[in-house]
């Protein structure tokens, strides 16, 4: 069975006036660590410092097109 999980922090600059939570962005070695089922849980707690996140693109959608 696949599985997913989204992971999220507290939200940086870029996003902080739009919402208070923002996506966990790991590059491919972080997924690798966070997936190695490691013991040890310490070198995670940079993965989540909203500060060392990259700043997000943002652009507004047209209301129309964005209606579900």
């Amino acid at each position: 069975m696949r599985t997913f999980a989204i992971l999220t922090t507290a939200a940086n600059a870029s996003v902080a006036d739009v919402h208070d939570r923002m996506p966990v962005i790991l590059d491919k070695n972080q997924a690798d660590q966070w997936l190695a089922r490691n013991e040890d849980t310490s070198q995670f707690s940079n993965f989540f410092d909203p500060e060392k996140l990259p700043a997000l693109d943002r652009e507004e959608l047209d209301k129309v097109k964005s209606a579900v």
